[in-house]
């Protein structure tokens, strides 16, 4: 240990010139804090590292950005550059953006988000929140905030970034899957949505549960949710963790409890610096033992509903239809380090149950489903005369047609059975015909209607194989939940 401390700051040494005796006390004070740093690492970073380890990313940052390795930014930056894409130094600045973004509440676009190769990136958009309509789609990448480069941030500063006084504008610099690169204009609101939703299917025997994330009151939220469902006399339940990005692991542990007896291990933690495992357990004495469930998955699938997944199936108290999730099995904690920022640091691992490793794994479903697309036929859309245009407060059933074509184009995100000519598509109509290289007038004349719906004929329609295959194992139909 002493060995890769005395380097590192011999390194720093021979790179700075001649101070004066005041810089060269802040100097000392800044080797004595780095000194600091690269015990904490040493002694509780989940994974293997050493010193060379940590001596080699410095080298590496200091050759491969042509930088003096003055600063302490710069060197705590390439230390913790040695680790997973989850630990990250935080300057002072993003220490108080991070505080803020966990201690008080500013408006905010609306998108649940998760990192992906550095990038952070769109897992979905919320209903009715500003960023619905605004043309972003799952899969997007934000590489700048305001014009200020992101890409391998800690996601937790760029979704401060993008929070701020409801009313005030922040800009979102995307790359679409597609490869282009865009700006997206959004307008700041509070976001107030639940994270627990569930409807009934026709014949009133399966619940739909959706999950969109772990906050501090998900737990409440699905036990009060499953209280009425259990109250109306349904006995099976569909719970929908798909593009749900985790949270609060707690919650996890209580709403898994519901259904699992007292006792009976929810996940273990693993804190490997210290070779300890943690079984947390269900501690409910009255558990739901007879609803039957299904849990849906993806790709997206992580962090707390990955451990929510894995203790329902390994205690086989539910059947997993969907794909494999993404493997975020870690816990990641922040330590201030005074005037000179914030380190968050991985320091254990989640498993499942028995132990399996999640972590860069993901959970394998009982049953393998992949969703698809196919291509749109006259037959799934409304008919459209292509004789009448339309502007803001015409009323006609075409316009019901007009709102399900931008809908699968992803302009219009409102519900489609109203035939009233709105606000909302008077701007789907505007973003649509600036985009096909239309005049932006919001009047759906016969033009921007006959390119409106060959657009949408050379599109695809996405067909939720998963949700389909989960209503079965329950013995209904998705059309029963119409």
């Amino acid at each position: 240990m002493k060995r890769v401390l005395s380097l590192t700051l011999a390194i720093l040494l021979l790179l700075c010139p001649a101070v004066s005796a005041e810089e060269a006390k802040q100097e000392s004070e800044s080797a004595s804090v780095l000194q600091a740093l690269c015990s904490y690492i040493l002694r509780n970073y989940q994974f293997d590292i050493d010193e060379k380890d940590l001596l080699d990313a410095l080298i590496s940052a200091i050759m491969e950005k042509q930088d003096d390795g003055e600063s302490f930014e710069f060197v705590a930056d390439a230390l913790m550059g040695a680790l997973d894409q989850h630990s990250v130094y935080l300057t002072p600045e993003e220490t108080r953006e991070f505080s803020e973004y966990v201690d008080a509440e500013f408006g905010g676009v609306g998108v649940s988000l998760v990192t992906i190769d550095g990038y952070c990136t769109v897992m979905s958009i919320i209903e009715g929140s500003p960023a619905e309509g605004s043309g972003l789609q799952a899969g997007d990448k934000i590489v700048a905030v305001n014009g200020e480069n992101v890409v391998n941030t800690d996601i937790d500063l760029i979704i401060n970034r993008t929070r701020g006084p409801v009313g005030e504008e922040v800009v979102l610099t995307i790359l679409s899957e597609d490869g282009n690169t865009w700006n997206c204009a959004i307008v700041r609101d509070t976001i107030v949505t639940p994270s627990v939703e569930y409807i009934l299917n026709d014949t009133k025997d399966v619940a739909y549960v959706m999950v969109s994330q772990f906050g501090l009151d998900t737990a409440q939220q699905f036990k009060e949710c499953h209280a009425e469902i259990k109250e109306a006399g349904v006995n099976k339940m569909i719970i929908d963790l798909r593009n749900n990005t985790g949270g609060y692991t707690s919650q996890a542990q209580e709403i898994a409890s519901l259904f699992l007896p007292v006792g009976t291990v929810v996940f273990q933690e693993y804190m490997g610096a210290y070779n300890y495992h943690v079984p947390y357990k269900s501690t409910n004495l009255t558990p739901d033992s007879e609803t039957e469930l299904v849990v849906l998955t993806n790709e997206y699938t992580a962090s707390a509903s990955e451990i929510l997944t894995g203790a329902l199936k390994e205690n086989n108290r539910a059947k997993i239809v969907g794909v494999k999730t993404f493997g975020k099995g870690t816990m990641q904690t922040v330590t201030g380090m005074g005037d000179y920022g914030n380190v968050k640091l991985t320091i254990a691992e989640f498993t499942c149950p028995t132990g399996t490793k999640i972590n860069g794994v993901g959970i394998t479903p009982n049953i393998m489903v992949e969703n698809s697309t196919r291509p749109i036929t006259d037959d799934d859309l409304r008919p459209l005369s292509l004789t009448q245009k339309y502007k803001y407060g015409d009323e006609n059933e075409e316009i019901c047609a007009i709102k399900q074509r931008l809908s699968l184009l992803g302009y219009y995100t409102d519900k489609i059975d109203s035939p009233v000519f709105d606000k909302n598509l008077d701007l789907a109509v505007r973003r649509f015909q600036s985009a096909a290289g239309l005049y932006p007038y919001g009047v759906a004349d016969i033009n921007t209607q006959l390119t409106l719906h060959t657009h949408v004929k050379t599109g695809e329609l996405y067909e939720d194989n998963q949700f389909d295959r989960a209503c079965e194992v329950l013995g209904t139909t998705a059309e029963s939940f119409e």
